[in-house]
């Protein structure tokens, strides 16, 4: 059981903002716009995840892609710092990193 919220596998955005859902109460989240995973439905990180291997278990990958598109959307010219700080929000025992940040470049530099 995660008590500390550091996983990010729980995250959500909020008023366009990442956050773990499972750190959050409830009645936090009236009146506020919240978008779970299904709400990236047509988000290009999702279809970027799939051509650059960046799913492994599955576990965590919501998290990541939440927490990714807020990355894009907030900061369109990221640079490798940038996000390699953003990525280390959300934990992954099964992958090294390298196929989410190649999956955000692409959709930051259409690569």
């Amino acid at each position: 059981m995660n008590w500390q919220g550091d996983c990010g596998a729980y995250t959500v955005l909020i008023d366009g903002k990442p956050v773990n859902s499972c750190m959050m109460l409830a009645i936090e989240g009236v009146d506020k716009k919240i978008t779970t995973i299904e709400g990236l439905e047509k988000a290009h990180i999702q279809k970027a995840f799939i051509d650059h291997w960046a799913y492994q278990c599955g576990y965590c990958k919501p998290g990541f892609i939440m927490n990714c598109h807020a990355l894009i959307e907030h900061h369109p010219n990221a640079d490798d710092e940038m996000i390699d700080r953003w990525l280390k929000l959300n934990l992954c025992r099964c992958t090294g990193y390298q196929e989410i940040k190649a999956a955000v470049k692409a959709v930051l530099f259409g690569g």
